[in-house]
């Protein structure tokens, strides 16, 4: 399946995978304490619904998944971090993805998250890592969405 990556300011954040964005994030950099949801770009967003992406997955310390809609995220809190305006959805907002299912046994994206790993994918187990994965049903592949931002 091709997986579609998405970029923001020169870096990899994510990709979209069918009709589902997955992104990784480490609830010790990235969760959002004052509002306990993790962030995602407006420029980020817009390129998602103008994909045909329909939900979030968002894979926390490689071990805790969380999904949500799309739509959701365009009614949630608007924040500027550091000059970047993004969306705050709290994980309240998302439902758990992963309920019996154990840690991911190898990494989605590589090192800092500045590329995607083009290798075959990991064999799930029905569990977490069949959970974020999806099949590409509904974006045709390109060369990719993103740019400076």
């Amino acid at each position: 399946m091709t997986r579609i990556p998405v970029s923001f300011k020169g870096r990899t954040v994510g990709f979209i995978d069918g009709i589902s964005y997955c992104t990784e994030r480490t609830r010790d950099k990235h969760l959002f304490l004052k509002y306990q949801g993790y962030g995602i770009s407006l420029d980020i967003l817009d390129k998602l619904r103008w994909a045909g992406v329909e939900e979030v997955r968002i894979l926390e310390d490689k071990s805790a998944l969380y999904v949500s809609r799309l739509d959701d995220w365009f009614g949630a809190e608007r924040f500027n971090y550091q000059g970047d305006e993004q969306r705050i959805l709290p994980l309240s907002a998302m439902r758990r993805g992963d309920e019996g299912a154990g840690p991911l046994s190898g990494p989605v994206l590589r090192g800092s998250g500045d590329e995607i790993d083009e290798g075959p994918r990991p064999k799930g187990d029905g569990g977490l890592l069949d959970s974020f994965f999806r099949p590409a049903d509904r974006v045709a592949p390109s060369e990719g969405l993103g740019g400076a931002g």
